[in-house]
């Protein structure tokens, strides 16, 4: 195998090995679910915690969003 074709198969995305491995619109649905689920627990969690610090209420949805950005990314 080549070095090109060795490094792009290495930086495929994500979503494009996933299409092709067969995802299709039921797994689609029981993701969103679980997404939810896991936001509606996440956010006001992430919230308190960003009240502790006494941050602002904008920096407190940002928060929420990078800490799950991270936890997501650790997960891989």
């Amino acid at each position: 195998m080549s070095e090109i074709s060795r490094r792009s198969e290495e930086f495929t995305p994500k979503l494009v090995s996933t299409l092709v491995d067969g995802y299709n619109l039921s797994l689609l649905r029981k993701d969103t679910i679980a997404g939810l689920g896991v936001a509606i627990v996440a956010l006001p969690l992430s919230m308190v915690i960003a009240l502790a610090i006494h941050a602002k209420p904008e920096q407190e949805l940002y928060l929420a969003l990078v800490g799950g950005l991270e936890i997501g990314h650790e997960l891989k």
